[in-house]
């Protein structure tokens, strides 16, 4: 794992005017708009994706989120195993027990303990009413040290 992206998905993958359902678990999906903007990030720095969403404690929005993105040739290579309100420390775990040095986490949410785990510097916050936009692309980029 070279360069890995850790994707949150409410306020990063959706915005505050999407409008898609997923049928089976009845909470609102991804946008197309939001996805467009990871498959853009994705194309340009080869990074790979690593779930760090709660979606991934969900059968159905995992399952639905899957093949979604999967309609933009996007994979999900893993999860971070969250099931607590730490975020900051189960990536730094996953990062620490995969020697992962390139990566940059997209959130829309500022964990108090990215402060305390050091992550800061890594951490690309998206805007709940937007989503993930290009400007949050560019500032990935730029985190990801691909020039």
């Amino acid at each position: 794992m070279d360069h890995i992206i850790f994707l949150d998905c409410d306020g990063v993958l959706n915005n505050a005017v999407t409008s898609e359902v997923v049928k089976a678990t009845g909470f609102i999906g991804a946008d197309n708009h939001n996805l467009l903007q990871l498959y853009r990030l994705v194309n340009l720095t080869g990074a790979q994706i690593v779930l760090s969403s709660t979606w991934q404690n969900d059968p159905g929005m995992l399952k639905y989120l899957k093949k979604k993105m999967k309609r933009y040739q996007l994979e999900i290579i893993d999860t971070t195993h969250e099931h607590d309100i730490f975020r900051g420390a189960t990536i730094k775990g996953y990062i620490e027990a995969h020697g992962i040095m390139h990566y940059v986490i997209l959130d829309d949410y500022h964990f108090e303990d990215f402060d305390t785990m050091g992550l800061l510097p890594h951490f690309v916050q998206t805007d709940y009413y937007k989503g993930l936009t290009t400007d949050d692309v560019r500032k990935a980029v730029e985190v990801l040290k691909i020039t």
